[in-house]
């Protein structure tokens, strides 16, 4: 995947892949800037205007999303796979009520009349459990609380009953109690409607509590990737088990004790470089992890981008 830039064209993503299957929730983690957003709105068909998929493609049900016209395009968005995007109050219009944006999405979804579509726009309230719906219909986005605006995003999303739900961090900004909420009625609906959910995140205790296999990106690659608790366990990549050893413990054994730390910064996209992309922030570098590209190698069911696979134990 590239954008066309003022100083040139920058590769945000390449040698990314992974597979969805019903009923069955990927994380995807890494940091900031990492490629993790970017990839979901590529699967979407909603990259601007300067960002290019340059090779590859995203399959869905058998069929290359990337064949299809502008207009086929459209019907497969919000229909059979929805997007749940971050700050629902950035996201959400602020000048029409909750109801009216609902029932807009059931009417693109399913081509349902005015009448229809309020009354999913109902049904879709009760599913996300939000309390009095029908005077919620008639709220402004700025009426409702964090959590509340955030289960209207997913309210919205569900309209046209999908079969692929991306959720692009959709708890960000939210307090704990609020965050368990919306984590624990994200996984009833999915096991209700046997979702096959894609879950964006940078919090990886979020991660243990929702997701089966996880999918570890860094610098717009596929780094590691495996079973949630194979990955916690023992993970393959020194930068998974780094990210692993800077999440804060409740049990510390004393008061100075400092939080691990990677250290460096990711590379800024479109940087040069040869050999693995982690390699100047790596503690286990060699020289050759520096000549070439570092293929994505696999160990039984687990797959990780290092070539020290099998000397390395980071557990």
């Amino acid at each position: 995947m590239e954008f066309q830039t003022p100083t040139g064209t920058v590769a945000a993503v390449n040698e990314f892949s992974l597979t969805l299957q019903p009923g069955e929730t990927v994380a995807l983690v890494g940091e900031s800037g990492s490629g993790k957003s970017v990839s979901c709105l590529a699967v979407m068909g909603l990259l601007p205007p300067s960002g290019l998929i340059s090779s590859g493609s995203i399959l869905f049900n058998g069929e290359d999303l990337l064949s299809f016209d502008s207009n086929r395009r459209r019907r497969v968005r919000g229909k059979d796979i929805a997007m749940i995007f971050q700050e629902p109050m950035t996201s959400l219009n602020p000048v029409f009520r909750v109801g009216n944006q609902i029932a807009e999405a059931t009417q693109v979804a399913s081509g349902a009349g005015k009448v229809d579509s309020m009354k999913r726009a109902k049904e879709l309230l009760d599913l996300v459990r939000i309390s009095d719906a029908e005077s919620r219909l008639k709220n402004y986005p700025h009426e409702m609380s964090g959590g509340m605006r955030q289960r209207i995003m997913i309210a919205m999303a569900l309209a046209g009953k999908p079969s692929v739900l991306i959720a692009d961090e959709p708890t960000t900004a939210l307090d704990v109690t609020v965050q368990a909420q919306i984590l624990e009625l994200l996984a009833d609906i999915q096991k209700e409607m046997d979702l096959a959910m894609l879950f964006v995140t940078h919090d990886l205790g979020v991660v243990a509590g929702i997701a089966d296999r996880v999918c570890v990106m860094y610098a717009g690659q596929k780094v590691e990737m495996g079973g949630v608790n194979e990955v916690y366990e023992r993970p393959l990549m020194p930068y998974t088990a780094g990210l692993l050893s800077s999440v804060p413990r409740l049990m510390r054994t004393g008061r100075s004790d400092r939080l691990t730390t990677i250290p460096g910064s990711s590379p800024e996209p479109g940087t040069h470089r040869t050999g693995c992309a982690f390699a100047p922030r790596c503690t286990y570098v060699q020289d050759i992890c520096r000549e070439g590209p570092i293929p994505l190698l696999t160990q039984q069911s687990r797959e990780a981008r290092c070539i020290r696979l099998d000397d390395l134990s980071l557990a």
